[in-house]
């Protein structure tokens, strides 16, 4: 009998190991030092950036004390996430009509501000079946008369395209006279949203503020020093958002074009030649930053 005793009794090696397990209560009154939560903030920007759910995951499966993946999740903040903060994510409330290309397209005029601090407004062109997005700039309230977005529509997607079967689009002044002639001309059947019902052109207001989003990042990256830059900027922004973009396995540009476009000096590129050896005057740097600060 005492020999059994003997053998249930815990040693304290093994009382040790059960308490560094990951079993262990965690301190709810734990505060981590400087170092730590400078640590945490390391370790934070080199994982991309994820959320406090996801950050906790990978600091789990890294073995991190329980007591600090507890602080992680409830308490620790990253001011880069909080300035970069998106909108909640809606539940879609009715599935697409239709999935062909140019089949339902939505347009709509977004306002930006340039580098000199005035308002200036893009075309917003988006395929409601592929989800390809496609923006030009007009330029400031002068240039945002109906000739010159019928103009912009024809340059920007028409000539690419053809004419879609269904245009939607707003009831603004800019969108009427010339340009639903030009429509009614071309066999597009223009469908006007309600006056007080802007959700219904949601899927294109939601693709232009997602774009403009990702303007507003890419210039604290790479600030553009004339209007041309600025005008390049925001088409790669584009460009990104129809590469990576994706529903179902596959990108816009794919479910448009059947493939993706290539896409120098990239991980995946199997270019026989580097971009860097072809550029005797340095340009390919300037495009590659400026594509790299699209990316983020």
């Amino acid at each position: 009998m005492e020999r059994a005793t003997e053998e249930d009794e815990p040693e304290e090696n093994d009382m040790d190991e059960i308490g560094e397990s990951d079993d262990e209560v965690p301190d709810l009154d734990f505060t981590p030092t400087a170092e730590q939560v400078r640590d945490l903030k390391i370790a934070h920007d080199n994982s991309g950036h994820p959320t406090n759910v996801d950050f906790c995951r990978m600091l789990r499966l890294g073995n991190c004390r329980p007591d600090v993946v507890k602080w992680v999740k409830k308490n620790f903040k990253c001011d880069d996430c909080e300035a970069n903060k998106r909108p909640r994510s809606r539940r879609p409330v009715a599935v697409p009509k239709s999935y062909r290309v140019n089949h339902v397209v939505g347009v709509d005029l977004i306002q930006i501000k340039n580098l000199e601090g005035i308002k200036e407004f893009w075309l917003n062109v988006v395929c409601w079946g592929s989800g390809f997005q496609s923006v030009m700039r007009l330029g400031d309230e002068n240039q945002k008369a109906a000739e010159n977005v019928c103009r912009a529509f024809v340059a920007s997607w028409a000539r690419f395209f053809g004419p879609p079967e269904v245009l939607v689009c707003d009831d603004g002044t800019e969108l009427k006279g010339a340009f639903a002639d030009t429509s009614g001309a071309n066999g597009i059947c223009l469908l006007p949203t309600d006056p007080r019902a802007p959700w219904q052109n949601g899927r294109t207001e939601r693709a232009g503020e997602e774009w403009k989003r990702q303007l507003k990042i890419a210039s604290r990256r790479n600030v553009a020093t004339t209007d041309a830059e600025h005008e390049t900027l925001g088409i790669i922004c584009c460009a990104v958002r129809n590469r990576y973009n994706n529903r179902s396995g596959f990108s816009p540009v794919q479910r448009v074009l059947g493939f993706t476009p290539r896409l120098p000096a990239s991980v995946l590129s199997d270019d026989p030649i580097g971009p860097k050896y072809l550029d005797q005057y340095h340009f390919s740097d300037c495009l590659l930053y400026t594509s790299d600060a699209a990316d983020e």
